[in-house]
């Protein structure tokens, strides 16, 4: 029941580059992977919205980088084989990247009286 969850820093300025190639790469996966589901976000509280500071006068060299998520899952979740051709596809993308992108696996917890989580007892 895997789900990839991948975040990272992208230049202001690579944003519109950096989109259509992240985009491209998860309509490639999804016909890759049967049952795929992609999302690309930004971080909310971003001040990196070229489109609104370009807008009101701010020239996008002035903006600070902004935070990205990619989100992979699928029915049933994510198998080894899966997640490696999700990470090979992006490992390089996208362009304007400052730093290294940050994959993180998540699966739901078990239902309360299901027995016992396999994280549970962790401090």
């Amino acid at each position: 029941m895997t789900e990839l969850y991948v975040y990272y820093r992208l230049d202001a300025c690579a944003a519109e580059a950096a989109r259509a190639q992240v985009e491209a790469a998860q309509a490639a996966l999804r016909r890759q992977i049967a049952g795929l589901q992609t999302a690309l976000l930004r971080r909310a509280d971003a001040t990196a919205d070229v489109a609104t500071d370009a807008a009101a006068g701010r020239p996008a060299t002035d903006l600070p980088p902004a935070t990205w998520m990619e989100i992979y899952r699928r029915p049933g979740g994510l198998d080894r084989a899966a997640c490696a051709a999700i990470e090979t596809a992006l490992r390089e993308l996208p362009q304007g990247r400052v730093g290294a992108r940050i994959v993180e696996r998540f699966e739901p917890l078990r239902p309360t009286g299901a027995g016992p989580d396999p994280v549970e007892g962790l401090s």
